[in-house]
């Protein structure tokens, strides 16, 4: 953690949380991992984000200067790059409302997909995830850490594989349900025997 990350419930009385970047430099980082160089494989990341305030160019998430960039625009969109050739631009996300967000890079080409449809796309054989010794910075744009992210971000995680169009769809609708008000997504209790599975 760098500077001050506040996490706050997605939901009046929800388990989950989200967190928030108020300043420059606030940021979350990952040390170099070399499991996030995924070539020009198939990979995807996933997240959930609550746009509240327009600003230029706000870091979602990048990894290395401009090798893998997530950005969201004053254009109320998400900007993708990956490599130094390939770039989309989303459609515009609504304001104030969780989002879900999946890149995706399946045979050689870059989808885009918000609240499990697909937006848009666009050919990729850049090697963007490929960029030595460099950290995952979340919340802020790893080139420029005045462009922290005036939002909250939730459930950021990536893999070095493409699910499909099905798939993507199933987890918009598992996990929007942990965004409504009460929702539980903790196991609580002093015993670690399992009693029941669902």
């Amino acid at each position: 953690v760098f500077g001050t990350v506040t996490k706050s419930a997605v939901a009046t009385g929800a388990d989950l949380v989200g967190y928030t970047f108020n300043s420059d430099n606030d940021r979350l980082e990952q040390p170099y991992n070399s499991d996030l160089d995924f070539g020009t494989g198939d990979f995807h990341y996933t997240w959930w984000m609550k746009n509240t305030s327009i600003g230029s160019y706000q870091g979602i998430f990048t990894r290395g200067n401009g090798k893998l960039e997530m950005i969201y625009t004053s254009s109320e969109e998400l900007s993708v790059r990956v490599g130094s050739s390939t770039q989309i631009i989303s459609s515009s996300l609504p304001v104030d409302v969780w989002n879900h967000c999946l890149v995706v890079r399946r045979g050689g080409v870059v989808y885009t997909y918000i609240n499990g449809e697909l937006d848009n796309s666009n050919a990729s054989n850049g090697t963007g995830s490929v960029d030595t010794s460099v950290a995952l910075t979340v919340g802020n744009r790893a080139s420029e850490l005045t462009r922290e992210f005036s939002g909250s971000l939730a459930l950021l995680r990536g893999s070095a594989t493409a699910p499909s169009p099905e798939q993507i769809k199933y987890i918009y609708e598992s996990e929007k349900v942990l965004f409504q008000d009460g929702a539980q997504a903790t196991l609580y209790g002093d015993s670690d025997a399992v009693t029941a599975l669902a």
